[in-house]
């Protein structure tokens, strides 16, 4: 395999792409950046990957997830990318910047529960209603190139929970594994060992600052044997708090009972004919009470009837 790979990334995380360049470039590898803007203008990073010939590793980030230009046909492009094995995908940390200030913050990218990636999905919808909502004096041509951009937004909202599960279903590396041990992870996955060797001596020697301190081993404690329920037959705990969320009535075996007790009082009781046959529980209770001590005594037995001789 050549040394030669892209790395793409939204505008936002170009320092850290840099570090990683620095780092790898000092062992012979070569990184041509792809770098995605924001402008209206820019063209998509779809496009910009569609006849692409060397091998990219996509940088996904909170920002990544944000950028029009980046997600504009993503769906598309990971689904076509990942079928033909033509990119690899590291999640990185994003960047905020903090108002009031020139620093920023960093900001996790999550997307393995149903809340991370409602929250992405509403922050598209969000921007796409604000479109929609914004006084516009353009141009024709201004004005069919902000409604295009538009129907980019909401193609975009509508692909973006699709997007995220199918990045989860790939093998994505994190920036943490990706860089832990001077690389290791990279560098087996393009089978340059030799490489590895002279990055990490580099490293011991100083020449290189180390990104991050080598991943914590997790111990491995003996699991308690457990029955579980079938997996299918659980409800998701999301549409299960989404649910409860929801302003319907709460019922309960307490309102039940009440219920029934307005009932039976509102009803007025009815004559009990002679000829109605009783329930078998009264019956039971009834002959239960007339075989107790105190009133066997009480019963009369009938006289046995005398057989008349012939």
């Amino acid at each position: 395999m050549s040394n030669q790979f892209q790395i793409a990334y939204s505008v936002d995380n170009q320092q850290l792409a840099q570090e990683i360049d620095n780092h790898l470039s000092s062992v012979g590898i070569e990184l041509d950046h792809v770098v995605v803007g924001h402008n209206i203008d820019d063209a998509p990073l779809q496009q910009r990957l569609k006849d692409a010939s060397l091998f990219t590793f996509l940088l996904i980030s909170d920002n990544f997830l944000k950028n029009v230009n980046c997600m504009d046909r993503g769906l598309f492009m990971l689904q076509e990318l990942m079928h033909n094995q033509r990119a690899q995908c590291v999640i990185i940390d994003g960047i905020q910047p903090i108002e009031g200030t020139n620093d920023y913050k960093i900001v996790s990218t999550q997307f393995d529960r149903m809340t991370h990636v409602i929250k992405y999905m509403n922050h598209w919808q969000d921007y796409y209603l604000d479109l929609r909502k914004e006084k516009r004096n353009h141009s024709e041509e201004e004005e069919q190139q902000f409604n295009q951009y538009i129907k980019v937004v909401r193609s975009v909202s509508a692909e973006m929970s699709d997007f995220l599960k199918t990045l989860k279903n790939n093998s994505y590396w994190t920036f943490e594994e990706m860089t832990n041990n001077g690389y290791e992870l990279f560098f087996n996955s393009i089978n340059k060992a030799g490489l590895h060797d002279a990055l990490k001596q580099a490293i011991a020697r100083g020449e290189i600052i180390k990104t991050h301190p080598p991943l914590p081993v997790k111990k491995q404690e003996p699991t308690p044997q457990i029955i579980r329920p079938v997996v299918s037959d659980i409800p998701d705990k999301t549409i299960v708090n989404t649910l409860l969320e929801k302003e319907t009535p709460l019922v309960t075996a307490a309102s039940i009972i009440e219920n029934q007790t307005k009932k039976e009082v509102k009803t007025t009781p009815q004559p009990i004919s002679q000829t109605t046959t009783e329930s078998p529980v009264f019956q039971k209770e009834k002959t239960t009470k007339e075989l107790t001590p105190s009133n066997i005594s009480k019963i009369k037995t009938p006289p046995t009837p005398v057989k008349k001789e012939a």
